[in-house]
Protein backbone atom coordinates (compact mmCIF):
# COMPACT_ATOMS: atom_id res chain seq x y z
CA UNK A 1 0.00 0.00 0.00
CA UNK A 2 1.25 3.47 -0.83
CA UNK A 3 1.15 6.61 1.22
CA UNK A 4 -1.51 9.16 0.41
CA UNK A 5 -0.35 12.63 -0.57
CA UNK A 6 -2.91 15.12 0.69
CA UNK A 7 -2.77 18.66 -0.65
CA UNK A 8 -3.78 21.75 1.25
CA UNK A 9 -7.52 22.25 1.31
CA UNK A 10 -10.59 22.71 3.47
CA UNK A 11 -10.67 19.15 4.77
CA UNK A 12 -6.91 18.70 4.94
CA UNK A 13 -5.73 21.68 6.91
CA UNK A 14 -3.77 21.16 10.09
CA UNK A 15 -6.74 21.80 12.33
CA UNK A 16 -8.83 18.64 12.64
CA UNK A 17 -12.47 19.03 13.62
CA UNK A 18 -14.07 16.13 15.42
CA UNK A 19 -17.34 14.73 14.07
CA UNK A 20 -17.26 11.51 16.02
CA UNK A 21 -20.10 9.47 17.39
CA UNK A 22 -18.97 8.46 20.86
CA UNK A 23 -19.92 5.09 22.36
CA UNK A 24 -21.92 4.65 25.55
CA UNK A 25 -18.72 3.95 27.52
CA UNK A 26 -17.37 7.39 26.73
CA UNK A 27 -20.67 9.08 27.61
CA UNK A 28 -20.63 7.36 31.00
CA UNK A 29 -17.01 8.32 31.64
CA UNK A 30 -17.74 11.93 30.69
CA UNK A 31 -20.52 12.09 33.27
CA UNK A 32 -18.20 10.62 35.91
CA UNK A 33 -15.45 13.10 34.98
CA UNK A 34 -17.84 16.02 35.47
CA UNK A 35 -18.77 14.60 38.86
CA UNK A 36 -15.08 14.22 39.77
CA UNK A 37 -14.73 17.99 39.49
CA UNK A 38 -17.87 18.82 41.47
CA UNK A 39 -18.27 16.05 44.07
CA UNK A 40 -15.45 13.57 44.60
CA UNK A 41 -17.36 11.43 47.08
CA UNK A 42 -20.22 10.96 44.64
CA UNK A 43 -17.70 10.34 41.87
CA UNK A 44 -16.12 7.55 43.93
CA UNK A 45 -19.51 5.86 44.19
CA UNK A 46 -20.08 6.18 40.43
CA UNK A 47 -16.61 4.79 39.69
CA UNK A 48 -17.17 1.74 41.92
CA UNK A 49 -20.58 1.13 40.34
CA UNK A 50 -19.28 1.42 36.79
CA UNK A 51 -16.31 -0.81 37.56
CA UNK A 52 -18.75 -3.54 38.63
CA UNK A 53 -20.71 -3.05 35.40
CA UNK A 54 -17.57 -3.33 33.28
CA UNK A 55 -16.63 -6.57 35.07
CA UNK A 56 -19.82 -8.19 33.76
CA UNK A 57 -19.13 -7.22 30.13
CA UNK A 58 -17.17 -9.26 27.64
CA UNK A 59 -13.71 -7.78 27.21
CA UNK A 60 -13.83 -6.01 23.86
CA UNK A 61 -11.60 -3.09 22.79
CA UNK A 62 -13.94 -0.40 24.12
CA UNK A 63 -14.49 -2.24 27.43
CA UNK A 64 -10.73 -2.37 28.03
CA UNK A 65 -10.38 1.26 27.02
CA UNK A 66 -13.18 2.24 29.39
CA UNK A 67 -11.49 0.36 32.25
CA UNK A 68 -8.17 2.12 31.65
CA UNK A 69 -9.89 5.50 31.63
CA UNK A 70 -11.89 4.62 34.75
CA UNK A 71 -8.58 3.91 36.50
CA UNK A 72 -7.41 7.39 35.51
CA UNK A 73 -10.51 9.05 36.91
CA UNK A 74 -10.17 7.08 40.13
CA UNK A 75 -6.62 8.33 40.54
CA UNK A 76 -7.78 11.89 39.80
CA UNK A 77 -9.99 11.88 42.90
CA UNK A 78 -7.27 10.16 44.93
CA UNK A 79 -4.15 12.17 44.06
CA UNK A 80 -0.99 10.83 45.67
CA UNK A 81 1.98 12.45 43.99
CA UNK A 82 3.18 14.82 41.34
CA UNK A 83 3.26 13.58 37.75
CA UNK A 84 6.53 11.77 36.97
CA UNK A 85 8.21 10.99 33.67
CA UNK A 86 6.98 7.46 32.94
CA UNK A 87 10.34 6.49 31.46
CA UNK A 88 12.06 7.26 34.76
CA UNK A 89 9.85 5.20 37.08
CA UNK A 90 12.08 3.13 39.39
CA UNK A 91 10.14 -0.13 39.45
CA UNK A 92 11.06 -1.52 36.02
CA UNK A 93 11.99 -0.78 32.43
CA UNK A 94 8.71 -1.94 30.91
CA UNK A 95 7.82 1.48 29.51
CA UNK A 96 11.13 1.63 27.61
CA UNK A 97 10.84 -1.97 26.38
CA UNK A 98 7.28 -1.50 25.15
CA UNK A 99 8.21 1.76 23.44
CA UNK A 100 10.90 -0.14 21.53
CA UNK A 101 8.36 -2.86 20.63
CA UNK A 102 6.18 -0.16 19.07
CA UNK A 103 9.15 1.26 17.15
CA UNK A 104 9.82 -2.23 15.75
CA UNK A 105 6.25 -3.18 14.87
CA UNK A 106 4.08 -0.05 14.67
CA UNK A 107 4.57 2.10 11.51
CA UNK A 108 3.67 5.32 13.28
CA UNK A 109 6.83 4.85 15.35
CA UNK A 110 9.35 2.97 13.22
CA UNK A 111 8.56 4.38 9.79
CA UNK A 112 8.22 7.88 11.21
CA UNK A 113 11.83 7.53 12.34
CA UNK A 114 12.78 6.36 8.83
CA UNK A 115 11.23 9.54 7.39
CA UNK A 116 13.09 11.59 9.99
CA UNK A 117 16.39 9.91 9.07
CA UNK A 118 15.71 10.54 5.39
CA UNK A 119 15.34 14.26 6.13
CA UNK A 120 18.38 14.38 8.41
CA UNK A 121 20.61 12.53 5.92
CA UNK A 122 19.52 14.82 3.08
CA UNK A 123 20.35 17.87 5.19
CA UNK A 124 23.78 16.46 6.05
CA UNK A 125 24.43 15.76 2.38
CA UNK A 126 23.47 19.31 1.44
CA UNK A 127 25.69 20.67 4.21
CA UNK A 128 28.69 18.66 3.03
CA UNK A 129 28.29 19.92 -0.52
CA UNK A 130 28.70 23.48 0.76
CA UNK A 131 31.73 22.80 2.98
CA UNK A 132 35.30 21.64 2.56
CA UNK A 133 36.01 20.95 6.26
CA UNK A 134 33.10 18.49 6.57
CA UNK A 135 32.48 18.50 10.31
CA UNK A 136 28.86 17.53 11.04
CA UNK A 137 27.14 17.63 14.42
CA UNK A 138 23.92 15.79 15.28
CA UNK A 139 21.91 16.62 18.40
CA UNK A 140 19.40 13.95 19.38
CA UNK A 141 16.91 15.02 22.05
CA UNK A 142 15.49 11.92 23.69
CA UNK A 143 18.20 9.51 22.51
CA UNK A 144 16.55 6.42 23.97
CA UNK A 145 18.32 3.19 23.05
CA UNK A 146 20.21 4.92 20.23
CA UNK A 147 18.76 2.70 17.50
CA UNK A 148 17.42 5.55 15.37
CA UNK A 149 20.80 7.26 15.41
CA UNK A 150 22.55 3.95 14.63
CA UNK A 151 20.29 3.61 11.60
CA UNK A 152 21.15 7.17 10.60
CA UNK A 153 24.88 6.39 10.76
CA UNK A 154 24.31 3.40 8.51
CA UNK A 155 22.28 5.50 6.06
CA UNK A 156 25.00 8.17 5.87
CA UNK A 157 27.65 5.54 5.27
CA UNK A 158 25.58 3.73 2.63
CA UNK A 159 24.92 7.01 0.78
CA UNK A 160 28.64 7.84 0.79
CA UNK A 161 27.80 11.00 2.70
CA UNK A 162 29.56 10.23 5.96
CA UNK A 163 31.54 13.35 6.92
CA UNK A 164 35.25 13.44 7.71
CA UNK A 165 34.25 14.14 11.33
CA UNK A 166 30.92 13.64 13.06
CA UNK A 167 29.96 14.60 16.61
CA UNK A 168 26.80 12.95 17.91
CA UNK A 169 25.29 14.49 21.05
CA UNK A 170 22.52 12.63 22.86
CA UNK A 171 20.28 14.05 25.58
CA UNK A 172 18.58 11.28 27.57
CA UNK A 173 17.42 11.21 31.22
CA UNK A 174 17.43 7.41 31.71
CA UNK A 175 20.83 5.98 32.68
CA UNK A 176 19.94 2.49 31.39
CA UNK A 177 19.09 3.95 27.99
CA UNK A 178 22.38 5.84 27.79
CA UNK A 179 24.33 2.65 28.56
CA UNK A 180 22.43 0.77 25.84
CA UNK A 181 22.75 3.66 23.37
CA UNK A 182 26.50 3.94 23.87
CA UNK A 183 26.95 0.20 23.22
CA UNK A 184 24.63 0.28 20.20
CA UNK A 185 26.27 3.31 18.59
CA UNK A 186 29.85 2.21 19.25
CA UNK A 187 29.08 -1.23 17.81
CA UNK A 188 27.53 0.33 14.70
CA UNK A 189 30.44 2.75 14.26
CA UNK A 190 32.95 -0.09 14.54
CA UNK A 191 30.96 -2.28 12.15
CA UNK A 192 30.99 0.51 9.58
CA UNK A 193 34.69 1.19 10.14
CA UNK A 194 34.17 4.81 11.16
CA UNK A 195 34.78 4.17 14.85
CA UNK A 196 38.13 2.57 14.21
CA UNK A 197 39.11 5.55 12.04
CA UNK A 198 38.22 7.93 14.87
CA UNK A 199 35.85 9.85 12.59
CA UNK A 200 33.07 10.01 15.17
CA UNK A 201 32.76 11.37 18.69
CA UNK A 202 29.89 10.57 21.06
CA UNK A 203 28.78 12.86 23.85
CA UNK A 204 25.91 11.97 26.18
CA UNK A 205 24.07 14.14 28.69
CA UNK A 206 22.00 12.33 31.30
CA UNK A 207 19.31 14.96 31.71
CA UNK A 208 16.19 16.40 30.16
CA UNK A 209 16.16 19.41 27.88
CA UNK A 210 14.45 21.56 30.51
CA UNK A 211 17.15 20.66 33.07
CA UNK A 212 20.00 21.40 30.68
CA UNK A 213 22.44 23.64 32.54
CA UNK A 214 24.16 26.81 31.36
CA UNK A 215 27.46 24.94 30.94
CA UNK A 216 25.69 22.37 28.77
CA UNK A 217 24.21 25.08 26.56
CA UNK A 218 27.66 26.65 26.29
CA UNK A 219 29.06 23.29 25.15
CA UNK A 220 26.42 23.12 22.43
CA UNK A 221 27.09 26.71 21.37
CA UNK A 222 30.80 25.97 20.98
CA UNK A 223 30.06 22.82 18.99
CA UNK A 224 27.62 24.71 16.75
CA UNK A 225 30.29 27.34 16.06
CA UNK A 226 32.91 24.71 15.18
CA UNK A 227 30.87 22.45 12.90
CA UNK A 228 29.92 23.04 9.27
CA UNK A 229 26.47 21.47 9.54
CA UNK A 230 24.23 21.01 12.59
CA UNK A 231 21.07 18.91 12.48
CA UNK A 232 18.72 18.13 15.36
CA UNK A 233 16.27 15.33 16.01
CA UNK A 234 13.54 14.98 18.64
CA UNK A 235 11.58 11.73 18.40
CA UNK A 236 8.54 11.63 20.69
CA UNK A 237 10.42 13.67 23.30
CA UNK A 238 9.32 17.31 23.33
CA UNK A 239 5.88 16.60 24.82
CA UNK A 240 7.65 15.66 28.08
CA UNK A 241 8.93 19.22 28.60
CA UNK A 242 7.61 20.56 31.92
CA UNK A 243 6.30 23.11 32.65
CA UNK A 244 4.58 23.73 29.33
CA UNK A 245 5.43 27.42 29.58
CA UNK A 246 9.12 26.56 29.04
CA UNK A 247 8.61 25.04 25.61
CA UNK A 248 8.97 28.17 23.47
CA UNK A 249 11.93 29.34 25.57
CA UNK A 250 13.77 26.05 25.07
CA UNK A 251 12.98 25.99 21.36
CA UNK A 252 14.38 29.54 21.13
CA UNK A 253 17.63 28.32 22.71
CA UNK A 254 17.82 25.55 20.13
CA UNK A 255 17.17 28.04 17.32
CA UNK A 256 20.00 30.24 18.65
CA UNK A 257 22.38 27.37 17.76
CA UNK A 258 21.44 28.01 14.11
CA UNK A 259 20.67 24.43 13.04
CA UNK A 260 20.45 23.55 9.37
CA UNK A 261 17.46 21.36 10.16
CA UNK A 262 15.42 20.18 13.13
CA UNK A 263 13.13 17.18 12.69
CA UNK A 264 10.36 16.58 15.23
CA UNK A 265 8.17 13.50 15.72
CA UNK A 266 5.28 13.92 18.11
CA UNK A 267 2.07 12.11 19.06
CA UNK A 268 -1.00 14.06 17.98
CA UNK A 269 -3.41 15.30 20.64
CA UNK A 270 -3.97 18.02 23.19
CA UNK A 271 -3.44 16.89 26.77
CA UNK A 272 -2.27 20.29 28.04
CA UNK A 273 -5.72 21.56 29.06
CA UNK A 274 -6.31 21.82 32.81
CA UNK A 275 -9.93 20.87 32.15
CA UNK A 276 -10.42 17.19 33.04
CA UNK A 277 -13.40 16.70 30.72
CA UNK A 278 -11.49 18.13 27.77
CA UNK A 279 -8.46 15.93 28.46
CA UNK A 280 -10.76 12.93 28.75
CA UNK A 281 -12.30 13.58 25.33
CA UNK A 282 -8.97 14.27 23.63
CA UNK A 283 -7.35 11.21 25.21
CA UNK A 284 -10.30 8.98 24.31
CA UNK A 285 -9.87 10.01 20.68
CA UNK A 286 -6.10 9.48 20.63
CA UNK A 287 -5.94 6.15 22.45
CA UNK A 288 -9.06 4.81 20.76
CA UNK A 289 -7.50 5.44 17.34
CA UNK A 290 -4.15 4.07 18.52
CA UNK A 291 -5.75 0.86 19.84
CA UNK A 292 -7.66 0.48 16.57
CA UNK A 293 -4.41 0.75 14.61
CA UNK A 294 -2.68 -1.74 16.91
CA UNK A 295 -5.50 -4.25 16.42
CA UNK A 296 -5.12 -4.01 12.63
CA UNK A 297 -1.32 -4.11 12.46
CA UNK A 298 0.08 -6.27 15.28
CA UNK A 299 0.28 -9.94 14.31
CA UNK A 300 -1.56 -12.69 16.15
CA UNK A 301 1.69 -14.17 17.52
CA UNK A 302 2.38 -10.85 19.25
CA UNK A 303 -0.89 -10.65 21.19
CA UNK A 304 0.86 -10.63 24.57
CA UNK A 305 2.99 -7.63 23.65
CA UNK A 306 0.02 -5.85 22.10
CA UNK A 307 -1.99 -6.38 25.28
CA UNK A 308 0.94 -5.04 27.31
CA UNK A 309 1.16 -1.95 25.09
CA UNK A 310 -2.51 -1.24 25.79
CA UNK A 311 -2.69 -2.17 29.48
CA UNK A 312 0.77 -1.09 30.65
CA UNK A 313 2.33 1.38 28.22
CA UNK A 314 -0.86 3.24 27.27
CA UNK A 315 -2.51 2.48 30.61
CA UNK A 316 0.22 4.38 32.45
CA UNK A 317 -0.06 7.29 30.03
CA UNK A 318 -3.85 7.44 30.47
CA UNK A 319 -3.42 7.44 34.27
CA UNK A 320 -1.00 10.35 33.94
CA UNK A 321 -3.18 12.31 31.51
CA UNK A 322 -6.38 12.03 33.57
CA UNK A 323 -4.97 12.15 37.10
CA UNK A 324 -2.88 15.30 36.63
CA UNK A 325 -3.92 18.76 35.50
CA UNK A 326 -0.43 19.17 34.00
CA UNK A 327 0.43 15.63 32.86
CA UNK A 328 3.97 14.71 31.94
CA UNK A 329 2.52 13.25 28.73
CA UNK A 330 1.74 16.78 27.55
CA UNK A 331 0.77 15.99 23.94
CA UNK A 332 0.07 18.86 21.57
CA UNK A 333 -1.29 18.92 18.03
CA UNK A 334 0.95 19.63 15.06
CA UNK A 335 -0.58 23.09 14.69
CA UNK A 336 0.19 23.88 18.34
CA UNK A 337 3.81 22.78 17.83
CA UNK A 338 4.12 24.75 14.59
CA UNK A 339 2.94 27.86 16.45
CA UNK A 340 5.59 27.31 19.13
CA UNK A 341 8.38 26.78 16.61
CA UNK A 342 7.28 29.93 14.79
CA UNK A 343 7.39 31.91 18.04
CA UNK A 344 10.91 30.56 18.62
CA UNK A 345 12.07 31.86 15.23
CA UNK A 346 12.05 28.63 13.22
CA UNK A 347 10.79 28.42 9.64
CA UNK A 348 8.88 25.40 8.27
CA UNK A 349 10.94 23.05 6.12
CA UNK A 350 9.32 21.72 2.89
CA UNK A 351 8.06 18.17 3.35
CA UNK A 352 5.91 17.43 0.31
CA UNK A 353 8.85 16.33 -1.85
CA UNK A 354 10.11 14.05 0.94
CA UNK A 355 6.81 12.20 1.09
CA UNK A 356 6.65 11.93 -2.71
CA UNK A 357 10.16 10.42 -2.81
CA UNK A 358 9.31 7.84 -0.14
CA UNK A 359 5.79 6.95 -1.33
CA UNK A 360 6.43 3.34 -2.46
CA UNK A 361 7.80 2.31 0.93
CA UNK A 362 5.14 3.91 3.15
CA UNK A 363 1.69 2.68 4.17
CA UNK A 364 -1.45 4.54 3.19
CA UNK A 365 -1.77 6.13 6.62
CA UNK A 366 0.97 8.73 5.99
CA UNK A 367 -0.38 11.94 4.50
CA UNK A 368 0.83 15.48 3.85
CA UNK A 369 -1.17 18.32 5.37
CA UNK A 370 -0.66 22.06 5.21
CA UNK A 371 -2.34 25.40 5.69
CA UNK A 372 -1.60 29.09 5.69
CA UNK A 373 -2.30 30.88 8.96
CA UNK A 374 -1.41 34.47 9.74
CA UNK A 375 0.82 34.53 6.65
CA UNK A 376 2.77 31.56 8.03
CA UNK A 377 2.79 28.35 6.00
CA UNK A 378 2.47 25.32 8.26
CA UNK A 379 3.01 21.79 7.04
CA UNK A 380 3.57 18.30 8.37
CA UNK A 381 3.31 14.63 7.53
CA UNK A 382 0.63 12.94 9.58
CA UNK A 383 -0.04 9.34 10.43
CA UNK A 384 -3.81 8.91 10.26
CA UNK A 385 -6.23 6.25 11.47
CA UNK A 386 -9.56 6.51 9.66
CA UNK A 387 -8.58 10.09 8.69
CA UNK A 388 -7.86 11.02 12.32
CA UNK A 389 -4.18 11.87 13.08
CA UNK A 390 -2.40 10.12 15.92
CA UNK A 391 1.14 11.38 15.19
CA UNK A 392 2.92 14.02 13.12
CA UNK A 393 6.32 14.57 11.54
CA UNK A 394 7.48 18.19 11.35
CA UNK A 395 10.70 19.83 10.19
CA UNK A 396 12.09 23.32 10.69
CA UNK A 397 15.13 25.36 9.83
Amino acid sequence: MKALLIMSGTSNTLTTKSHRIYPAQFQKLSAIAACCIQDRNKAAELIAEYRQNLATMSEGPETLQALLFLNGLEQYINPNKKAANLYLLPEDDQQIRLFQFMVDHFPVMGQSQEIANHLLAASVQAGLQKSQAQHVAILDIGLGSGRQMANLLERLNKQNTFPKKLTLVGIEPAQESIIEARATLEAKANALGIGIENRIDFKFYRTTLEDFGNDNWQDLAELAAQCDCLVMNASFALHHIQPYSQRVTLLSKLKALNPDLMVVLEPWGDFTSNNLCQRLENAWQHYGDTFKALDKIIKSNQEADKAAVKRVFSGREILDVLANDAPTEGFETDEMWCDKFSQAGFLPYPLKETLQNMLPALPLNFAYAAQDKNRQHYQCIRYNVDEHPIAAIMAFS
